[in-house]
């Protein structure tokens, strides 16, 4: 008998007041891979529309920005799954441990989806000294309050797994990992062609390393004439945007630069096979030093060469698997001499690509991943 088929007796709520109906987390690596064991999977976010394989609950039109938004809209979503009376509410917003109390009358089960290293991007965010230090304390305490009525715990990093092993929880890692399987399938007889020198950008563009790019691209403008940045999604803000446009400008490279925005998810993989290489330049904060960002492995899931950070768990991949380069993504020169590496070995830089695409074939995949989640329910719903 298969293990996991005594959870079709259970239902799981996923909740968030941060995060798009969407989510490539939240919905696409966990809610909708896990409905298929499950008697009901909801998602419960802001939005209007419809999601393949799950049921989705709107709390709200639009998507609060600000962290003091968040904490008012958790009302809304306490309000729209009361009545649901759910086996497993799974919440990925810090905000929900002010109302851990309520979601413990609601559900039976409670896990936490710890998707980075909130302490200190509060430490960082608050202007770090003595400001950061309380911010970080703060909300370490409301954490520790909270972990007494959490059944269970999910991170991304082993270096976050082993920070909350302290609180003696079962715990689960589930790392971004993109379903390498069906982009793999998809981009299947598409050849990466490296002498576009097409280079790709893609997530949040709140990154730093967006003025030294611009640098960066200017040193290699008389070496590559057709070289071109692309950034697929949102700026932080108009202000933001402008600021990293008129740099841009002030470079002399603005004509370099394309932005598409924000894509459907079906849009954004068909796109990748127009690229040559994928950037990944997080900026060494605190939370980027455990990061394992998913965009990553979409790229080479696509036979991407990738650029990424000289930071621990990034580097670590590449290195593993010689799928790419690795830079200082606060210096110009050193991000214009790991795109060259990769630009000028064209035969190499294929092999690359196809190396990290495997890579994601036997190691990097949601579908593998999937199963420390579904053995974190079970264990929660055994006891």
């Amino acid at each position: 008998m298969n293990k996991y088929q005594t959870l079709k007796e259970y239902s799981v709520v996923h909740i968030t007041t941060a995060h798009q109906l969407d989510d490539v987390r939240i919905y696409h690596r966990e809610a909708k891979l896990i409905a298929p064991y499950f008697k009901k999977v909801y998602v419960c976010a802001s939005g209007t529309g419809n999601l393949d394989g799950v049921e989705f609950l709107s709390w709200g039109e639009n998507r609060p920005i600000s962290r003091k938004e968040r904490i008012k809209s958790v009302t809304g979503v306490i309000a729209r799954i009361k009545d649901l009376k759910p086996d497993i509410i799974h919440f990925h917003d810090p905000e929900f441990l002010l109302s851990i109390k309520q979601l413990r009358n609601i559900g039976e089960k409670i896990v936490y989806d710890i998707h980075e290293y909130y302490s200190g991007t509060l430490y960082e965010n608050s202007g770090g000294g003595v400001k950061g230090f309380l911010a970080k304390k703060l909300y370490e305490y409301y954490e520790w309050r909270a972990m007494k009525l959490i059944d269970g715990i999910v991170t991304v990093t082993p270096q976050l797994v082993q920070n909350y092993e302290k609180f003696n929880k079962p715990i689960a890692l589930l790392r971004n990992f993109p379903d390498s399987q069906k982009i793999i399938q998809k981009l299947l007889n598409s050849k990466i062609d490296i002498s576009k020198h097409k280079l790709l950008y893609s997530g949040s563009l709140e990154q730093k390393s967006l003025y030294p790019l611009a640098d960066a691209i200017k040193n290699l403008e008389s070496k590559y004439s057709d070289l071109t940045v692309t950034l697929i999604g949102d700026f932080k803000d108009q202000t933001e945007k402008e600021k990293i446009f008129s740099y841009w400008k002030n470079a002399g490279v603005f004509n370099k630069l394309n932005h598409i925005g924000r894509m459907s998810r079906e849009n954004f993989i068909n796109s990748l096979k127009e690229y040559s290489l994928g950037l990944v330049l997080f900026w060494p904060t605190l939370n980027a030093q455990v990061a394992l960002p998913n965009k990553l492995f979409e790229y080479m899931s696509a036979s991407l060469p990738v650029i990424v950070p000289d930071l621990p768990n990034q580097r670590e991949v590449v290195k593993k698997y010689k799928c790419g380069a690795i830079c200082n993504t606060s210096d110009a020169l050193s991000i214009a001499k790991a795109i060259d590496e990769i630009l000028s070995v064209e035969d190499e830089a294929v092999k690359m690509g196809l190396r990290g695409r495997e890579s994601c074939l036997k190691e990097y995949n949601a579908e593998k991943e999937i199963f420390n989640l579904l053995d974190l329910y079970l264990e929660l719903l055994k006891k």
